[in-house]
């Protein structure tokens, strides 16, 4: 027997009405009729009074209750009671349901991309991505070994194997903001492409780096302590028997990828020492001005090929130089790249162009980063649409701070300029430093956007103003975990804690910002 509560069919179980008359079982469904679920407000509000009107106590007394069945002696049907009640059940169990995925959806719109409806086409794929996530986190809990959990250097061959991550390789990207001049292209070309081409020499520093430059001749050498002897590397190549070998050599050198990083780099000051030895040595290669049309050339097409249509550089325009001892200007390197990046978009649908934020080391001095602002600034006038602005780049522990550099970065300002800045902030683990308090400095500088910014967990001030000045950051979470700071719940781009518990802290109600979080 079949009745409707509302609008849900409810099949009652055989035997329920057995033992009463067919007068009673039509008074049942008359009550069960005038019932109520109402599932949108998240509660029952089946007959209570079924349960809070009290017996009757003689028979003169017993009329019948509202909305309850009664037997021929004038009390409740028993048959009828035990179907109240195991509607009420019923309506409480689909209410617990309905306030649970009311709670389900909530998270889920807040979530990026939460409130997007998706057409037809789109929800099968999302399907289907889903489908395939939840197979690879299965497969990772059923062997043992979850990506997620472990080092990035560690968890980099199982996340190149994930039919996952080639899905999300096509996906357009859109933009890259937080990328560095020498780390554009991928090591193997730079190993297979660049050191095979000739005049190229390399030499072994005492530590066992590699420097690189090519020369006609042999190079001078200037510094016997750090490059005792160059070798030409075809000569090299001939006389070795495994030039396999060497070659994988090179590429170990050139990456901070280890199968043991907590073994190889037992604390930031020696993975930030072979972060800089690469860049150096990087720098050598490609600073030859054959090499660096091409490498402008490379670096593009990998973006591309990873769907990012969109590149802005840190970039420290080192001198390019020729085989004649020729040396270019900034602003010759400024030209290339506006010329690589305008053929390139002509040939790759959709590519939108690349900007530089002209960049400094913050190891150097005052005088020298006042050269550099004063260089951004005329590189800026003359490429309006190429130089996007300023960075200082380089370890903020043991580099100068912000704070340091204070006149020296309000000179734009004073002089009524406008050269935006795009701070590398807070890329650091420790509370109560100078670095630490870089991203209150770049807020105060008027950052257009903060690089890394991971300090900024400790600092709930900053934070609520950068969201009132609607300061992005750039989240960098696989440098992070690399360099300098492993916990990833502490990135500014994770929003893991309840809205009433942080959000109150950080945000009168009313200047709320709506969730937003990016890195995730």
């Amino acid at each position: 027997m079949n009745f409707y509560v509302g609008n849900p069919p409810v099949s009652v179980p055989r035997g329920l009405f057995s033992g009463i008359s067919e007068k009673e079982k039509r008074r049942a469904h008359a009550a069960s009729w005038s019932s109520e679920c109402r599932m949108g407000g998240g509660r029952s509000s089946f007959n209570t009074k079924l349960f809070s009107l009290p017996l009757p106590k003689s028979p003169a007394e017993r009329l019948p209750l509202p909305g309850v069945p009664m037997s021929v002696s004038g009390r409740p049907a028993l048959p009828a009671l035990l179907l109240a009640v195991a509607m009420s059940s019923f309506c409480s169990a689909a209410s617990g349901d309905e306030a649970r995925n009311r709670l389900l959806m909530r998270e889920e719109m807040m979530r990026i991309g939460g409130q997007l409806v998706l057409k037809q086409e789109e929800e099968l794929a999302n399907q289907r991505l889903g489908a395939l996530k939840e197979a690879e986190m299965q497969e990772a809990l059923r062997a043992g070994s979850i990506p997620a959990s472990m080092h990035f250097f560690q968890a980099k061959s199982f996340i190149e194997q994930s039919a996952v991550f080639h899905i999300l390789k096509k996906m357009p990207k859109g933009a890259a903001l937080h990328v560095h001049d020498f780390s554009i292209v991928s090591v193997d070309w730079l190993v297979r492409n660049v050191t095979y081409r000739p005049h190229c020499y390399f030499c072994l520093t005492p530590r066992g780096t590699p420097q690189f430059r090519f020369a006609r001749s042999t190079p001078p050498t200037l510094n016997t302590t750090e490059c005792p002897a160059w070798v030409l590397l075809e000569k090299f190549r001939k006389g070795l028997p495994n030039v396999t070998e060497f070659d994988h050599s090179l590429l170990r050198n050139f990456t901070l990828v280890t199968e043991n990083p907590q073994e190889t780099y037992a604390n930031q000051d020696a993975v930030w020492a072979k972060f800089e030895t690469i860049f150096f040595a990087i720098a050598g290669l490609v600073s030859y001005a054959p090499v660096f049309r091409d490498y402008i050339s490379q670096g593009l097409e990998e973006f591309y090929q990873d769907n990012v249509l969109y590149l802005e550089l840190r970039a420290m325009l080192y001198p390019v130089y020729e085989l004649n001892g020729t040396v270019y200007s900034p602003e010759w390197s400024v030209r290339l790249y506006e010329e690589v990046a305008r053929n390139f978009a002509k040939e790759h649908p959709g590519f939108i162009g690349i900007k530089l934020i002209y960049s400094d080391h913050r190891s150097k001095d005052a005088s020298t980063i006042t050269k550099s602002i004063q260089t951004a600034m005329e590189l800026r006038a003359k490429f309006p649409g190429m130089v996007a602005g300023f960075d200082l780049v380089g370890r903020e522990d043991t580099g100068h701070s912000l704070y340091d550099y204070k006149e020296v970065l309000m000179i734009p300002a004073s002089r009524g300029i406008k050269l935006p800045y795009f701070f590398h902030a807070g890329e650091t683990d420790w509370q109560g430093t100078s670095a630490d308090r870089n991203v209150l400095d770049a807020l105060i500088l008027n950052a257009t956007r903060i690089g890394h910014g991971f300090a900024l967990s400790k600092h709930p001030a900053v934070w609520a103003e950068a969201w009132k000045k609607d300061i992005p950051v750039e989240v960098c979470p696989i440098s992070n975990q690399g360099s300098c700071c492993e916990q990833d719940q502490e990135r500014p781009g994770v929003c893991g804690e309840d809205e009433d518990s942080r959000e109150d802290r950080l945000f009168p109600r009313q200047d709320r910002p709506e969730p937003r979080c990016s890195g995730q």
